[in-house]
């Protein structure tokens, strides 16, 4: 079960509100704006990479996740689990809403199964895009209620910066400059605690999808 509760950041998703997102066009780079469900391109999958709101140390390099969006309907999150080898895979619904900006960068996850899943359903608090590079990569803030542990006494002190998790495009030829930019976004920008890099190794060792 300790390994199931990792999936509190499966999401993908406190306080920003707001999405930088840098991108290219043509030759020079300038500073534009991705709905979420842009920068989370359907039918790519991406892996948790990087999480701050449950750190264990007993079980950091025994699991791995990854999620994919298809079509719009029920079911339309594919999840994938691997825990010490094992796989379990799962689905959910995924809607996405605005905050005013004028893009939709919340994401409400629901109905999710089986149910040692359910962890991933937002209640009262959407999961938000904070940042991303085109669609290489999100760094995505988790709902406050879910930082769990240790971690979870921290949000109790007042904690002014978001608990978040990095998700990545995950193929063979990825862009690290893009995965680079995100992780620096994701130093400054969530909360200072300490941050497990997920065991990465099993899902590409276990792959699926179409990239």
């Amino acid at each position: 079960m300790k390994g199931v509760l990792f999936f509190t950041a499966s999401f993908l998703f406190l306080t920003m509100r707001h999405v930088a997102v840098l991108g290219e066009d043509s030759d020079k780079s300038e500073k534009k704006v991705l709905a979420f469900e842009e920068a989370f391109l359907e039918d790519a999958e991406y892996i948790m990479d990087y999480q701050n709101f449950h750190i264990d140390d007993n079980i950091r390099n025994l699991w791995c996740a990854t999620f994919r969006r298809h079509g719009s309907g029920p079911g339309n999150l594919i999840v994938k689990y691997i825990y010490e080898g094992q796989t379990e895979m799962g689905s959910a619904d995924i809607t996405f809403s605005s905050t005013g900006s004028g893009k939709h960068n919340e994401a409400g996850v629901s109905n999710a199964t089986p149910k040692k899943f359910q962890v991933l359903n937002t209640d009262e608090e959407p999961y938000i895009l904070l940042y991303a590079n085109d669609a290489e990569c999100m760094v995505v803030s988790v709902p406050k209620m879910k930082p769990i542990g240790e971690a979870g006494t921290f949000r109790k002190k007042g904690v002014n910066k978001p608990y978040c998790v990095i998700l990545k495009r995950f193929y063979h030829q990825q862009d690290l400059k893009a995965q680079e930019d995100c992780r620096q976004y994701y130093l400054r920008e969530c909360y200072p605690y300490r941050s497990h890099i997920v065991n990465n190794t099993q899902c590409t060792t276990y792959q699926y999808g179409n990239e």
